[in-house]
């Protein structure tokens, strides 16, 4: 079933929208996929057109013995989350925001089955003033799923509800945050939609920030005996630019992060296995730190192991620290690692850090106008996603250098560079099957993408559909040919 939606010509913030007649409710009968009973999320936007009521957003919520979970506004202008672990018996939590009309808001809900606790969010923050224990799963009922009021027709809703999204698990803070700065396209945390991880993942931060990142004088951290889930005193107020890959210090103890679930609590890769909890002053600092090339060949040399026998994918997560800029002056070369389909190493930017189609806002890796290649990619399976290349000029090299089969970049962005006739932004010198998706390339003299070794300049160029964009150009003849997938996504969205 497709559910209805307002006309959207914005992301928030600020919402832009129309406002045409409210077509609540909808309902959708029972089925597997919305009975979750564990880990599950819930989001989407919307606008009241009158306060001081109860009134649904998306239920799955009947009378005794039929109750699963609903997130509602309540009399008192609050977000709610209610949830029943038997179908009669309910458990809520309440945000702090009195809410108007007349505004469009993001609101969240999540149940984390692994801890035991519902919290709910407002415009990409947790509401709340707490996270409230939950421990018990959430009642599978044969109740609708219902948009606009619950299952027995009370708490209508009165406005406009938009993008709502149900996720069986439990979205970290960060990830709401991304959906209501980007969108649905925002979401994922490790991975593409549409593709999970086949094996266990490593990951490691790099950025500028040489010394602590956040945490000296910002309060304590505890990390109990066997947990991943680390939590913080009152002082603490975790910024946004914390996060994946990075290393958390409690007392002399090192931690690296998986994700930021708040402002006052994260995950960390691997559990305390100390003989007690460790509690203590906390630091936080990048896993691999500096301005210039050097810290990604430290990454690629400390990670690029035998990720088969290791059975793992290694990650750098890049921040923008300062201004994001990288000093890439030197042939940099990314290769050593032992990969396949299912094991290989993956440079990105954190969802903080990500261009998003504009020059100068992301992480930076800046040729500074050398004649050199700037980078080489050797290593089969790499994917290489979300960073910007420029200033890198000379008439014989190119700023990614593909060396490898089975290699994907996508979401890059190339300017400001003069790669003369046989120059440019990417090169596929051998190797077959590579990818190139969403990748923008503009204001650049040379080749856009080019195929095979040194051929003869191309005698036609192939533009991608962005107005934008300059042609991407295609070298027809080369000595060793190589297949290059041009793709992109059903949407693109330009602000």
């Amino acid at each position: 079933m497709t559910w209805p939606t307002t006309t959207v010509s914005a992301r928030a913030p600020p919402r832009k929208r129309g406002r045409p007649a409210p077509i609540w409710p909808l309902s959708k009968t029972d089925t597997a996929s919305l009975s979750i009973t564990s880990d599950l999320s819930i989001t989407g936007w919307i606008y009241l057109n009158s306060t001081g009521a109860a009134q649904a957003i998306v239920s799955k919520f009947g009378a005794a013995g039929s109750k699963s979970y609903v997130l509602r506004v309540t009399s008192g202008n609050n977000i709610q989350f209610e949830v029943s672990g038997d179908g009669t018996a309910t458990t809520t939590v309440s945000g702090t925001t009195s809410l108007s009309g007349s505004t469009w808001y993001h609101v969240a809900a999540v149940f984390d089955d692994t801890n035991d606790e519902i919290d709910i969010f407002l415009d990409g923050s947790s509401d709340s003033a707490a996270p409230v224990s939950f421990t018990s799963g959430i009642h599978d009922n044969a109740s609708a799923f219902r948009i606009g009021e619950l299952d027995d027709g009370n708490e209508n809703y009165n406005g406009l509800i938009d993008e709502v999204a149900i996720f069986d698990r439990d979205l970290a803070e960060s990830e709401i945050d991304a959906i209501y700065k980007y969108g649905l396209n925002g979401k994922t945390r490790l991975w593409e939609s549409g593709w999970s991880a086949p094996v266990p993942y490593n990951s490691r931060s790099i950025g500028e920030d040489t010394g602590t990142v956040y945490g000296a004088g910002a309060g304590t951290a505890t990390l109990t005996q066997g947990s991943r889930r680390v939590t913080f005193s009152s002082e603490t107020l975790l910024p946004y630019n914390i996060g994946e890959g990075d290393v958390l210090f409690i007392g002399a103890s090192p931690y690296t992060i998986a994700y930021r679930e708040s402002a006052r609590a994260l995950t960390v890769q691997a559990a305390n296995v100390n003989t007690s909890d460790d509690s203590d002053t906390y630091t936080i600092a990048r896993a691999y730190s500096g301005n210039t090339y050097q810290v990604f060949v430290n990454w690629e040399t400390a990670r690029g192991l035998d990720l088969v026998t290791n059975d793992v994918i290694e990650r750098g997560i890049c921040y923008r620290d300062g201004d994001g800029a990288f000093d890439m002056n030197t042939y940099t070369q990314f290769e050593g690692a032992t990969t396949d389909i299912n094991h290989f190493m993956w440079l990105t930017a954190h969802p903080f850090a990500r261009h998003y189609g504009t020059a100068g806002t992301g992480v930076i890796l800046d040729n500074s106008n050398n004649t050199n290649h700037m980078t080489r990619f050797g290593d089969a399976y790499y994917r290489i996603e979300w960073l910007e290349f420029t200033n890198f000029d000379d008439s014989n090299d190119f700023a990614l250098d593909i060396d490898a089969n089975n290699i994907v970049v996508a979401n890059l962005l190339f300017y400001d560079y003069d790669g003369g006739t046989a120059g440019g932004a990417i090169r596929s010198s051998s190797g077959t099957n590579q990818t190139a998706r969403n990748c923008i390339i503009y204001h650049g003299q040379g080749y856009g993408i080019r195929s095979g070794g040194n051929p003869a300049p191309p005698v036609s160029k192939t533009p991608l559909p962005w107005d934008a964009l300059t042609a991407i150009s295609m070298a027809l003849t080369a000595p060793s040919p190589t297949t290059f997938r041009l793709t992109q996504p059903p949407r693109v969205r330009i602000r």
